[in-house]
């Protein structure tokens, strides 16, 4: 598993509640801490070898770890927009992105990495997990993990990318 860390992933250039971050590729089954994180990860892998469409994934049918999801529409030319973020997602984070358009030339140097990491997803079809420490508001530093899968459409295409994150 390779790791990277960039501009934008340590406390000082964010205005959300992570301290740091840590990106990860992955390839075959991994382990997480996280049940939530696992759980998801699981379920997309299960599509090996192909990837799971858009429509197989059914939120209803993953209540039980709603609160921790996240779901990201790839609009094309590095551009995404987060179509939902459930309630532990917001919580943890600080902030809803829901509706928020993130591309490699936001403003925000911390989303224009989101959006090249997402886009490293979208290219090499292959999900992606960070690792690192949050301090959400009235709490103690929490180490947290997230994976974020891809899901493709009929022909192929990745369209979204499903996530979820969980807290160690």
């Amino acid at each position: 598993m390779s790791k990277d860390i960039q501009a934008g992933d340590i406390a000082a250039d964010r205005s959300d509640n992570f301290d740091y971050i840590v990106r990860h590729f992955l390839q075959g089954p991994h382990f997480f801490q996280s049940s939530v994180v696992q759980y998801l990860y699981d379920w997309w892998q299960g599509y090996e070898p192909s990837l799971p469409q858009r429509k197989q994934f059914d939120l209803v049918e993953h209540a039980a770890i709603a609160p921790n999801l996240f779901l990201i529409k790839v609009l094309g030319d590095g551009r995404f927009e987060y179509r939902i973020n459930g309630e532990e997602v917001v919580s943890l984070v600080g902030v809803s992105l829901k509706g928020e358009m993130i591309s490699p030339d936001h403003h925000d140097i911390a989303m224009a990495n989101l959006a090249r990491y997402y886009q490293e997803i979208v290219e090499k079809k292959q999900a992606r997990a960070c690792t690192g420490n949050l301090r959400p508001a009235h709490m103690d530093v929490l180490e947290f993990e997230t994976v974020d899968c891809p899901l493709v459409d009929k022909n192929g295409n990745i369209t979204h990318i499903v996530g979820a994150i969980g807290t160690n």
